[in-house]
């Protein structure tokens, strides 16, 4: 793999926009049937001399598509045929994009369950995975319940130890990460009238205001592409959102050490939905896992710094890992 972007351009902030259709980053959407229901899957950009699946889970605020600007740094940096992104499976999360909200509660192990089973219907038996935010949750877990077929593990700004916190002690994540606390706030109270609650975010995405509102989430928000507002005004599900977070409340954490997979956790250093400690506590909980954090980065580092997450899957693929 020969990285290769020219310009200067992987020193620029936020280089893309979010992509409208899966074709415009060389994906197909698929609707595929798993246990849990339906699940819409984003796949594509097969390399027939790999059999291993790069999975790509979206964050709560967001679908498949906040993967887009990553796909595109690597469009732009890898030579033909050495995509550093490829045999991609990008599902839209139960209750996000196209898929539907199970009915009952939000089941972290179901839906990673429902991930696997679409993984393996697409004729892939080994994975990557890349998670971001809630997506990174998922990651993790996937990864611990199936450590054999598991190759490598990137988390960006993953939910969890803050997190988790912050669902159990609602009252003190006012104080540690109140971003986490009032967005919680703002999901439930949207989720009161789901439809209205959709309509008024997509509204606000649509007309700009959104800018100003999902700010805390960027390091340079004026800087950030309109489509990607418009995306996350068009993506808010505040039931799945709310249910999600409801899920964690009692997931333990430590079972994340059954991970045998290298782990890069990635983190912008001005992201205000991750507590201070979650990276150390999470390097204690993993053998071997690692960390890099991003300067001049928020929440969304695949879209602000899509080279440098790049630059961390490339040196989590090709550098030694050796488990503790």
């Amino acid at each position: 793999m020969v990285m290769t972007p020219g310009l200067g351009i992987s020193l620029s902030y936020a280089p893309f926009g979010i992509p409208a259709t899966a074709d415009e980053v060389q994906l197909e959407s698929v609707r595929m049937r798993t246990a849990l229901g339906e699940l819409i899957v984003h796949a594509g950009r097969r390399d027939r001399a790999d059999d291993t699946a790069t999975i790509l889970l979206h964050g709560g605020a967001g679908s498949w598509s906040t993967f887009g600007p990553l796909l595109e740094a690597d469009e732009l940096s890898s030579l033909p045929g050495e995509r550093l992104v490829r045999n991609v499976v990008a599902p839209d999360l139960p209750g996000w994009g196209a898929t539907p909200l199970p009915v009952g509660e939000f089941d972290i192990d179901a839906a990673a369950r429902s991930i696997v089973e679409a993984t393996r219907a697409l004729g892939y038996e080994r994975w990557r995975i890349v998670g971001h935010s809630l997506g990174g949750f998922l990651a993790l877990h996937l990864a611990a319940m199936e450590p054999e077929r598991t190759v490598s593990v990137a988390v960006v700004s993953p939910s969890s130890f803050g997190i988790v916190d912050a669902v159990r002690h609602p009252l003190g994540a006012l104080r540690r990460l109140p971003a986490f606390a009032g967005m919680r706030a703002a999901m439930a109270t949207l989720g009161l009238w789901e439809g209205g609650g959709r309509l008024l975010t997509r509204g606000l995405g649509n007309s700009g205001a959104l800018r100003g509102l999902a700010a805390p989430l960027f390091r340079h928000p004026s800087l950030v592409d309109e489509s990607v507002y418009i995306a996350l005004g068009h993506e808010v599900r505040p039931h799945a959102f709310t249910r999600a977070a409801d899920a964690v409340r009692d997931y333990d954490l430590t079972s994340w050490g059954r991970i045998t997979a290298p782990v890069t956790a990635i983190r912008g250093d001005a992201d205000v939905f991750l507590a201070p400690d979650d990276l150390p506590k999470l390097l204690a909980v993993i053998p071997g896992a690692r960390s890099v954090v991003l300067e001049r980065t928020g929440h969304f580092a695949h879209v602000e710094r899509p080279f440098a997450v790049l630059d961390s899957l490339l040196r989590l693929e090709s550098e030694p890992f050796s488990s503790l």
